[in-house]
């Protein structure tokens, strides 16, 4: 299948939420496949990053590894046994053996470092899948557990030559109706499990971690502090010793190994969350909204960096086209930092679907917004009020909560350079500044308050 190549490279910058009119430049997808429901992407050791997809009906896995540039470098098929058409789920890291799993709904293929395949299996692993440093994997599905009437999560282990090798049904404690698979995390011994629990006696849902061991043997539990927020997805740092990140309705949270919270930053808008080789969540979202009643739907396309200390590096509106709607799939960096690829998928009523992956340059977009995401504000942590130096920005200042409320606005006064904030009557607590530009870039910063 031929390629396309991108027109230009231009970018435009979320200005507040996506539901705004403002003009933006736009970015030409790099890649385009017709009749592609489905493509993942994943950073391999030494910068390249692999793109898998599959053609609606077609049994033919299609596999392209991207160079720093990204530009396609090798290619290939891989055609997995069955008489109907694979669905690509989930590509999963084996960060200790350099390996990918590759999930196609009841058939797997496991590739080395390299891209050789070592198995193709029928085997239903589940799309929340984590690697194990001897070389297997963990994973985190739902379903009945054998003579249960309840419909709930499960945890299971594959070995690295392919065979299942355990599976643990995760009981549902008293006055719980039901349990959705968040995530599976590395701990210091075995592999913790985030779910999602639907509580009868509530109309929030909580969100507990279960320790799994290797031999899937339940440990401790601990209810996470993030009740009724809406928890996205999880995932470890690279070194889990530093914590995890999470996608939390509006902002990505940072956890401590122990799972205190610690740091948030806005994320809006976004519907999906992966943590790069650096460290950095990346955030993405592409699907439909309406813009103003009667208006056609919109797709916009974005994507958007957190760094581990809690910066926002940027948040970019990259593609938008009326009268589609589609849906984000996924998103890497590769691990020299220097390339950022997206993928998503834009469908008209009447047109299959068609993947559109997204090759932009990350070093670049991350300096220039971080550079014009400097908001300085002092002293840090305040008491009663911040000084905010107001030079070169434009309408108002806006203080969040962690829920993403209004907490304060502040009209900027015209010639001044610096602005006094008050805090009176505020909780003790990390906030988010915002405020815009002259040239109408959003910024923001953290704020904390004793």
């Amino acid at each position: 299948m031929a390629l396309s190549t991108p027109r230009f490279l231009a970018l435009g910058f979320l200005v507040g939420l996506v539901s705004t009119r403002a003009a933006q430049a736009q970015q030409a997808p790099r890649y385009v496949f017709p009749n592609t429901p489905q493509g993942k992407v994943l950073a391999l050791p030494g910068g390249q990053i692999l793109l898998a997809s599959n053609v609606t009906g077609s049994r033919a896995l299609r596999l392209h590894w991207l160079n720093a540039q990204g530009d396609t470098v090798r290619s290939r098929r891989i055609t997995l046994p069955g008489t109907a058409g694979i669905g690509l789920r989930s590509v999963a890291p084996n960060p200790h053996t350099g390996t990918a799993l590759i999930e196609c709904g009841g058939r797997t293929v496991l590739l080395s470092a390299q891209g050789d395949t070592l198995w193709t299996r029928r085997l239903n692993v589940p799309a929340l899948a984590t690697g194990t440093p001897d070389g297997g994997f963990v994973a985190l599905g739902e379903g009945y557990a054998p003579g249960a009437s309840q419909f709930g999560p499960y945890w299971v282990k594959i070995a690295a030559t392919g065979q299942q090798v355990g599976q643990t049904y995760l009981p549902l404690p008293a006055g719980i109706n039901y349990r959705y698979p968040v995530g599976v995390v590395p701990a210091a011994s075995g592999s913790w499990l985030v779910v999602q629990e639907d509580l009868a006696t509530s109309p929030y849902a909580a969100y507990r971690a279960i320790q799994v061991s290797d031999a899937g043997v339940m440990g401790a539990q601990l209810v996470l502090p993030v009740s009724g927020y809406g928890l996205g997805s999880i995932a470890a740092l690279p070194n889990p010793a530093d914590g995890y990140l999470a996608l939390i309705g509006s902002r990505v949270q940072r956890f401590s190994p122990s799972w205190v919270a610690q740091w948030p930053a806005p994320a809006p808008g976004y519907d999906g969350m992966r943590v790069a080789p650096d460290g950095n969540a990346l955030v993405f979202m592409a699907g439909p909204y309406a813009r103003i009643p009667e208006a056609p739907l919109g797709f916009p396309i974005g994507v958007g960096q957190v760094t581990p200390q809690g910066q926002q590096l940027y948040a970019a509106l990259i593609d938008e086209q009326m009268g589609a709607i589609g849906v984000g799939l996924d998103i890497a960096k590769n691990t020299t930092g220097s390339l950022l690829v997206h993928t998503a998928v834009r469908q008209t009523s009447a047109s299959s679907p068609t993947l559109l992956v997204y090759t932009l340059p990350a070093v670049a977009l991350a300096a220039n917004k971080a550079a014009a995401n400097e908001l300085a504000v002092y002293p840090q942590p305040a008491t009663e009020a911040v000084t905010i130096r107001t030079a070169g920005l434009q309408g108002q200042l806006t203080l969040l909560d962690g829920l993403g409320r209004v907490m304060r606005e502040l009209p900027l006064a015209a010639g001044q350079t610096e602005q006094q904030l008050p805090l009176q009557g505020l909780t003790a607590g990390v906030y988010v500044l915002r405020a815009t530009d002259k040239h109408g870039r959003a910024l923001s910063t953290r704020l904390s308050k004793q």
